[in-house]
């Protein structure tokens, strides 16, 4: 980008619009507004943009001004204006609001997750369990034998397609919260109200 922003005055006359570059978007302004300020007509200005007018000198001369001064001074360093101040307060207070609901889902999920992970777990052991006692004990009686059947088909008929659904969807909602507040504490502990990065 910065190639582009050091343009000479004479190649702002006439430079056509490449892909990811357009001057009136490094500056922040609309068509109207650089038209205004160019002392050029919208139309004119939009077809520039299409690389099928040229700008006039005078024109050509405070695009470039324009320009160079957005190479040469970061925004970063701009002092903030009263009206972001209170931007950037309400927006630590939304996201102080967004970190405590998330913090409510996540032990909304937890507790929903936790006794069906538990029901889950217990079956599995049952079934660990009676594979253990019968090859401990093989020549088990009847009734031992039976008994041994009847626990590990319970367990086997426990484990259902609801059971483990149910434990996948809490998993995956837990997962994408625990993933939210990571994000909530960076972007609060950036002290930024807004990120430009995120929308690149």
């Amino acid at each position: 980008m910065a190639n582009y922003l050091l343009v000479s005055k004479n190649a702002t006359k006439t430079i056509k619009m490449k892909e990811g570059f357009n001057p009136r978007e490094i500056l922040g302004l609309t068509q109207s507004q650089i038209a205004l300020l160019l002392k050029v007509s919208r139309s004119h200005w939009s077809m520039y943009e299409l690389g099928k007018r040229h700008l006039p000198d005078s024109a050509s001369s405070v695009l470039h001004d324009m320009m160079a001064n957005v190479h040469s001074v970061e925004v970063k360093t701009t002092p903030k204006t009263e009206r972001q101040v209170k931007q950037d307060e309400a927006m630590h207070e939304a996201l102080q609001k967004m970190f405590k609901e998330n913090k409510y889902q996540l032990e909304h999920v937890a507790r929903k997750l936790a006794p069906l992970e538990r029901k889950h777990q217990a079956h599995l052991k049952a079934q660990q369990t009676v594979a253990y006692l019968k090859a401990k004990n093989p020549e088990a009686s009847e009734r031992e034998s039976k008994l041994l059947d009847l626990i590990h088909t319970m367990a086997t008929r426990g484990i259902t397609h609801k059971l483990l659904l149910q434990i996948t969807k809490w998993q995956i909602k837990l997962e994408l919260l625990q993933e939210e507040k990571k994000l909530l504490e960076e972007r609060i502990a950036k002290g930024n109200s807004y990120d430009s990065k995120s929308t690149d």
